[in-house]
């Protein structure tokens, strides 16, 4: 059963890592959030629970995945950089928009919306919206490939962080395993 502990320790850790490797990463938040779904699915497993368990992380696995169409991670970069690239485009193929706070409204398109949020050095983007329209697709590729050659660099602070995590996550595992351990000696 530790084994599992471990593995989602290490999962998180690795997840960090890419993180700091600095690159800019364009990540669909459902396939995000599956992995750690995924990760939650195996504790049952490890631990021969209920059916009931596996059946609400389904559940949560499906609405997730409704839930964040069209919600995108964008590692390191800040919500300037990406509010640059992300008019640039648009002045460039003349879309009209009008710049509002953590948001963009495409006017010509019925005031849709693109939300951005940062956390960290990460950018929480939001195309929900648009996500119906034409434009969503080729909007999404030329934002994703701008984004890769922004040369200017952030100090990883959401990599650490799950780094952190994780270590902190396999410490408290093995404290509690030492616990336990020693309850029994007595």
């Amino acid at each position: 059963m530790d084994i599992y502990f471990w593995i989602v320790g290490f999962v998180i850790i690795v997840y960090g890592a890419i993180f700091i490797s600095r690159r800019k990463l364009f990540i669909d938040r459902r396939y995000e959030f599956a992995i750690f779904i995924l990760a939650l699915y195996m504790v049952p497993v490890m631990m021969s629970l209920s059916i009931n368990i596996y059946i609400f992380l389904l559940f949560i696995l499906i609405v997730s995945f409704f839930r964040f169409k069209g919600s995108y991670t964008v590692s390191n970069i800040n919500s300037e950089m990406f509010e640059q690239v992300l008019l640039s485009i648009l002045n460039e193929r003349n879309i009209s928009y009008e710049k509002q706070k953590g948001a963009v409204a495409l006017t010509g398109y019925g005031d849709k919306r693109i939300t951005y949020k940062q956390s960290m050095n990460s950018i929480d983007a939001n195309f929900k919206d648009i996500y119906e329209l034409d434009l969503y697709k080729t909007l999404k590729e030329e934002i994703k490939n701008r984004i890769k050659l922004i040369e200017e660099r952030l100090f990883p602070s959401t990599g650490l962080f799950y780094i952190v995590i994780g270590i902190v996550f396999i410490v408290f595992i093995l404290f509690i395993r030492e616990q336990s351990v020693c309850m029994w000696r007595f």
